[in-house]
């Protein structure tokens, strides 16, 4: 008897362990040739790495994905518990400021503003009423391919269901 779907659970591949298979006593990806001093890295070279990608993208335009990944880090820095509370009475100063100009009714979550009159109008709605959009592109595309070749019944069938 299987194992029920809902049971399994996502791990690494690397932490995966089969009966059947005698592990290699090295996995090749924890392998790092380096000596073992230096495989170790500072907070100083890290933030140098991360303002030379920072000069980098400055000079070609393009982004790295180390960019998004590698963060300064500070050893001095230090956030006081008074600070901290300023700081985040300001963040809630700045969202209930945000939230009072944009959110004037449930409906201004959803509509642009100004725009209410055109959605209730009939020449909007029947604008694009033949429009095709996500909920009715398969339907567009079996009736496309019934226009292009002669129907059969089970063609008919498949549009029809």
């Amino acid at each position: 008897m299987g194992v029920r779907k809902g049971t399994k659970k996502s791990r690494k591949i690397t932490d995966a362990s089969y009966t059947s298979y005698k592990p290699k006593l090295l996995k090749l990806t924890e392998f790092d040739p380096r000596p073992i001093d230096l495989r170790k890295t500072s907070d100083v070279n890290m933030n140098s790495f991360s303002n030379n990608l920072k000069y980098d993208y400055v000079s070609t335009g393009k982004t790295s994905m180390w960019h998004t990944l590698i963060k300064y880090t500070y050893a001095d820095y230090e956030i006081s518990p008074e600070r901290r509370g300023i700081l985040k009475s300001q963040a809630w100063d700045i969202f209930t400021n945000i939230k009072q100009e944009c959110c004037l009714s449930e409906k201004d979550v959803f509509m642009i503003p100004k725009t209410e009159s055109q959605s209730e109008s009939i020449e909007w709605k029947a604008s694009r009423w033949f429009r095709i959009t996500a909920s009715t592109a398969k339907k567009a595309n079996t009736l496309g391919n019934l226009l292009k070749s002669p129907p059969t019944d089970a063609s008919l069938r498949k549009f029809q269901a």
